[in-house]
C-alpha cells in the first residue's frame, strides 16, 4: 500500500466501523459518523461530500443500508435510531430508545425489520420503512456488540456478559447464556456446525450452540479484547490489547489456534477479511495508527502503512480500495500496489 487520499473531516471519527455502500444512485459512496455529531456521506473515489447530517449527539454506531433505497440507519448517543437519506442528508424517520445507541443495527429483509440494542438494556426491532416498533425485549445489560441475524434468530451480547438468542419475528427469547464478563465485540456465526461465538473483555473466546445456547468450546488469550470477531468459514480472527491478532479455527467442536501475528500496539478495531484477485487477505489497524495487510491463511504481513493518528475504527475494503478512519480527523482511502500482495 502506498497511494493514499485523505479527506479531512474536521471531526473526531467514531470508534467503530465504517460502512461501504457498494452501489448507490449510480456511484460508490462511503458513510461515516463521528463524535462531533456529524454523519457524512462521501464519494468513495474522490472524497467529495455527497451529504451531511448534523445529529444532536455523538455517533459511534456504524450505519446499515435499507434495501432498494438510498436510506441508511445509524444510532446516536441521544438514544435515537435515525434513518437518513444519504443523497440529501434528510432525516426520514427516527425512533427513540431509552439511552445511548452504540451498536450497528441489523437488517432483516423478510419482515422489513431493523434490530438494535441500547444502553437502556433493551433490544428493539422496528419496521425499517417507517420506524414503527415491532417488538422490544429486556436483554439484561447494555449493548455495544452488534446484533447478528442468522436463520431467523437475533444473537446479541451485553456489557454484563449475557448472550441471548431471540426470534426475529416475535422477539421471543429462545435461550440465554451468562458469560459473567463484559462483551463489547460483535459475534461470529459458524454454519457447519451451527455455532455462535463471542470474545469477552477478559480474552475468553466462547462458542455456543445456535440451537440451545449450550457452551461447545472456548479459547483463552492473554489480554483484554474489545475487538469483534471476523470469520471466514470455520476460521475466526480478532485483535487483543497484547498487540496480537489471533486466528482460531473450529475443528470437531474444538478451538484450535492457527497463528498469532504481533503488531506494534493494541488492537481495538475488528479485522476485516476481503478478496483480492482470488486471494483472501486480512486488513487490520493498530491503535497507534498502522494499517496492515496480511495473508489470511498464514498471517504473513504483505504491507503496512503508518498514518498520523490513532485508529480505533475498523478498516473496510471495496473495489480494491481500503477505507479507514483516523484520530487525526481524516478518512483515508488507500490503494493497493500489486507488489504488496503478490508475494
Amino acid at each position: 500500500m502506498a497511494d493514499r487520499v485523505a479527506t479531512n473531516l474536521s471531526f473526531v471519527i467514531a470508534t467503530d466501523y465504517l460502512i461501504i455502500q457498494r452501489e448507490c444512485c449510480f456511484y460508490r459512496i462511503v458513510s461515516i459518523g463521528s463524535f462531533s455529531h456529524k454523519f457524512i456521506t462521501l464519494d468513495a473515489i474522490t472524497g467529495a461530500i455527497v451529504s451531511l447530517t448534523i445529529l444532536p449527539d455523538a455517533i459511534e454506531s456504524a450505519c446499515c443500508a435499507i434495501p432498494s433505497t438510498s436510506y441508511v440507519c445509524t444510532g446516536c448517543y441521544d438514544g435515537h435510531l435515525y434513518c437518513v437519506d444519504i443523497k440529501t442528508g434528510f432525516i426520514v424517520w427516527k425512533y427513540k430508545s431509552g439511552d445511548q445507541i452504540k451498536c450497528t443495527p441489523a437488517i432483516y429483509e423478510n419482515n422489513t425489520s431493523i434490530t438494535f440494542g441500547s444502553y437502556d438494556k433493551m433490544l428493539y426491532c422496528v419496521n425499517y420503512n417507517n420506524g414503527e416498533l415491532i417488538w422490544k425485549r429486556d436483554i439484561f445489560g447494555s449493548v455495544t456488540s452488534n446484533p447478528t441475524i442468522h436463520n431467523e434468530r437475533v444473537y446479541v451480547a451485553t456489557t454484563l456478559g449475557s448472550c441471548c438468542s431471540f426470534s426475529v419475528f416475535s422477539g421471543e427469547q429462545i435461550w440465554k447464556y451468562n458469560a459473567n464478563v463484559p462483551i463489547f465485540g460483535s459475534p461470529a456465526i459458524i454454519t457447519q456446525p451451527s455455532l455462535v461465538g463471542w470474545v469477552s473483555v477478559s480474552g475468553i473466546l466462547t462458542f455456543l450452540s445456535c440451537d440451545n445456547g449450550k457452551k461447545i468450546t472456548s479459547f483463552q488469550v492473554d489480554g483484554n479484547v474489545f475487538s469483534g470477531l471476523c470469520n471466514f468459514g470455520d476460521f475466526v480472527v480478532f485483535g487483543c490489547s497484547n498487540h496480537k491478532m489471533y486466528c482460531v479455527r473450529i475443528v470437531e467442536n474444538e478451538c484450535r489456534l492457527c497463528y498469532v501475528v504481533t503488531l506494534d500496539s493494541s488492537i481495538t478495531a475488528t479485522p476485516h477479511l476481503f478478496s483480492y484477485f482470488n486471494k483472501i487477505l486480512c486488513a487490520v489497524a493498530s491503535n497507534k495508527g498502522c494499517v496492515y495487510i496480511m495473508r489470511f491463511e498464514c498471517g504473513t504481513v504483505l504491507g503496512k502503512l503508518q498514518l498520523e493518528g490513532e485508529i480505533f475504527s475498523s478498516p473496510r475494503v471495496s473495489n480494491n480500495r481500503l477505507y479507514v478512519g483516523c484520530r487525526d480527523n481524516n478518512l483515508y482511502c488507500l490503494n493497493f500496489r500489486n507488489k504488496d500482495v503478490d508475494a
